[in-house]
């Protein structure tokens, strides 16, 4: 959402239809009014939750649309959105498009997972840096893997905010198995993420967000 987010603002801006293409991300009822204010001659994006927004933060979305300063993007699940939306008697009235994206598949998570591992990790707070793929860890394997390992309901509700906790579970895996002696102790196989730690990490981040999300 973030990311198309800003995609948009820069298209806005290339068309001189946005003094910039900055943009706010408003989450809940705090700090609205600071967020509408920052967001002038930008993009201000809606997080909209199961946890309503208050008729008067909508009231004063209503009004920074009006000044036409600002563009306006609500976000979420479409119950949630369609819910907002016709709370306000003046806000459906003013938004003509609506984009739905579909859940990433298993495939596609594993593709982000592949790319993240495949591009650029030397910064020093990447906690995937100097770590590499198995090569038997491929989008194929790794898809399947996802699919027997985490459930439609965690999926949809994460989708690619799945993938880097799990690097960091498999990353966690890989330590605590090189520290207890089960693998060879060459230093290749101390950077190597195995087919055996993505699905420990699978694992362990499958059970946690389960308790978190309450989802069965």
């Amino acid at each position: 959402k973030s990311t198309v987010a800003r995609i948009v603002a820069q298209l806005f801006y290339l068309a001189e239809s946005l003094p910039s293409y900055h943009v706010i991300e408003l989450q809940g009822s705090s700090n609205s009014s600071q967020c509408i204010e920052d967001a002038k001659g930008g993009i201000l994006l809606v997080n909209v939750r199961e946890d309503k927004l208050k008729h008067e933060v909508l009231e004063e979305i209503v009004l920074a649309m009006d000044e036409g300063e600002t563009a306006v993007i609500f976000t979420g699940q479409q119950k949630e959105i369609n819910r907002c939306m016709w709370s306000n008697k003046e806000l459906h009235k003013r938004f003509s498009i609506s984009l739905q994206f579909n859940d990433l598949t298993c495939e596609e998570l594993a593709m982000i997972l592949k790319a993240k591992m495949n591009n650029d990790r030397s910064e020093e707070d990447n906690p995937m840096r100097g770590l590499k793929l198995h090569p038997p860890c491929s989008v194929d394997m790794v898809g399947k893997l996802i699919a027997e390992q985490t459930s439609e309901k965690l999926r949809g509700k994460m989708n690619a905010y799945l993938v880097d906790p799990i690097l960091v579970a498999a990353k966690n895996h890989l330590e605590d198995r090189v520290k207890d002696g089960a693998g060879e102790s060459e230093s290749d196989e101390k950077n190597t993420i195995t087919m055996q730690d993505l699905k420990a990490g699978i694992c362990c981040i499958f059970c946690g967000f389960n308790k978190l999300f309450g989802l069965q």
